[in-house]
């Protein structure tokens, strides 16, 4: 029994001697191989143009306007694409309860998103400007709260310095 054992004892060790250990460098270089590769794809996942339009409602509808400059395409700063116009209605910002966004089309460094944005809005202080008979009127409104709130559309992007911004649509 005693020489049963020994075999037995001495065989594991032979086997355990012959595998990698799993602190050894080899074992390490694959588990860091792994991790490299983990970490790029989520960085392209977070990088694609419908994360990056996600990522820009997020931050637009949280009013911050100068954390979304490096989402949005510097030439429309200046426009309703800068101020997030896409998460703000009668002129308050929505308080997003989701933020949903498709890839509709990519074509080279152009692409358009679809978006479903869903909240409330609550403002002391509403306004918006319409045109009535061809004269621009601004309507405001006071004690503005609304509940349920869902709006939708697409935003373009394009890449610019290889990466996807939030551009001006383009004109008709």
């Amino acid at each position: 029994m005693r020489k049963l054992l020994a075999v037995v004892a001495a065989a594991s060790l032979f086997v355990a001697c012959d595998k990698k250990d799993v602190g050894s460098p080899e074992a390490g270089s694959k588990g860091a191989e792994k991790a490299e590769t983990a970490a790029a794809a989520k960085q392209a996942k977070a990088d694609a143009p419908d994360a990056v339009a996600r990522q820009y409602l997020e931050v637009g509808a949280k009013g911050d306007l100068a954390k979304i400059k490096d989402l949005v395409d510097p030439a429309c700063a200046a426009t309703k694409v800068g101020d997030v116009d896409a998460v703000k209605m009668l002129g308050a910002r929505m308080t997003l309860t989701e933020a949903t966004t498709k890839l509709d089309s990519e074509e080279g460094d152009r692409a358009k998103v679809g978006f479903v944005v869903k909240g409330s809005i609550e403002a002391k202080e509403g306004q918006t400007e319409t045109d009535i008979l061809g004269k621009p009127v601004q309507i405001k409104v006071s004690g503005l709260s609304m509940k349920g709130v869902t709006q939708s559309g697409s935003l373009a992007l394009k890449k610019a310095g290889g990466r996807w911004v939030v551009t001006c649509p383009e004109a008709k």
